[in-house]
């Protein structure tokens, strides 16, 4: 049985979107399991995160402070109640 490749396609546009990128927090491997709890910094907002990746399971849990889903997507669907439109 002949091997099959996967493509897989991947716009970048997003990260682009939010600008730069601050994390202070841990990350941690151990035993092909992979730990990261801490807070992302952007200019679309904030992101605190705690995650855990095992294999093929990811496993977490992440709050956002004011992320601007609009700007990160382009979508102007997605606003922000605090502003109006």
């Amino acid at each position: 049985m002949p091997l099959q490749k996967l493509r897989i396609s991947l716009s970048l546009k997003p990260l682009s979107n939010i600008g730069n990128i601050n994390y202070r927090g841990s990350f941690a491997h151990s035993m092909n399991k992979y730990s990261a709890k801490g807070l992302l910094n952007t200019e679309a907002g904030n992101v605190q995160l705690a995650t855990t990746i095992h294999g093929k399971n990811i496993q977490g849990t992440i709050n956002t402070t004011d992320l601007n889903l609009a700007k990160v997507l382009e979508q102007q669907r997605f606003w922000n109640s605090k502003h109006e439109h």
